[in-house]
C-alpha cells in the first residue's frame, strides 16, 4: 500500500497553521479556565498568574500544583484529560509553527531540529494533524464542561 501525498498550496498550508494555532490556544484557554474555577480566583488575578508563564509545561505544572489541594479525585481526572488535550493540540501546532517555510516551486518546512530533511506538506498530512488536534481539543472541552457542571458554574471563561 502506498501513501498518497497530494500537494498543497502555500495558502492552504497557512490556513491549516491557523486552525492548529486556534486549537492549541483554545485548549490552553480551557486549562486557564479550570485553574481559576478550581482555585476560586478572580479572573484578573488568575490571568496574571497563569499567563506570566510562557511555556505549556510551566502552565501545566502551575495548575497541577495549585489544584492539588483544591481539586477532588474526579476533578483531577478531568484535568488530566485537559492536560492531554493541550499536549496533543500543542504538538500538532508545533509541527507546522516552529519550522521555517520556503516556497520555491514546492512548499517545504525546515524544522530547527532536522534541517537536512525538510517536510513537504500534503493534504493527507494536514488532515492527520487537524483530526488529532480537533479530537484532543473536543476532549479537553468536554472535560471543561464536566468540571463546570460538577462545580455548578457557568461554562464560560472570563479574562477580565
Amino acid at each position: 500500500m502506498t501513501t498518497k501525498n497530494t500537494p498543497v498550496t502555500r495558502d492552504e498550508h497557512l490556513i491549516v497553521v491557523g486552525k492548529l494555532e486556534h486549537n492549541a490556544a483554545s485548549a490552553e484557554g480551557l486549562l486557564y479556565g479550570a485553574f481559576y474555577i478550581i482555585c476560586k480566583l478572580e479572573p484578573k488575578l488568575a490571568r496574571a498568574i497563569y499567563y506570566s508563564l510562557d511555556s505549556v509545561p510551566g502552565k501545566k505544572n502551575l495548575v497541577r500544583r495549585a489544584t492539588a489541594e483544591y481539586a477532588d479525585a474526579k476533578e483531577k481526572e478531568l484535568l488530566e484529560v485537559m492536560y492531554t488535550g493541550l499536549d496533543i493540540t500543542n504538538n500538532q501546532r508545533k509541527q507546522v509553527a516552529h519550522g521555517a517555510m520556503t516556497w520555491g516551486g514546492e512548499l517545504k518546512i525546515y524544522s530547527p531540529r532536522n534541517q537536512a530533511q525538510p517536510k513537504i506538506p500534503s493534504k493527507e498530512w494536514h488532515t492527520d494533524l487537524l483530526q488529532k488536534s480537533q479530537a484532543a481539543g473536543m476532549d479537553a472541552k468536554a472535560a471543561f464542561e464536566a468540571l463546570c457542571q460538577k462545580r455548578g458554574v457557568p461554562m464560560k471563561i472570563e479574562f477580565e
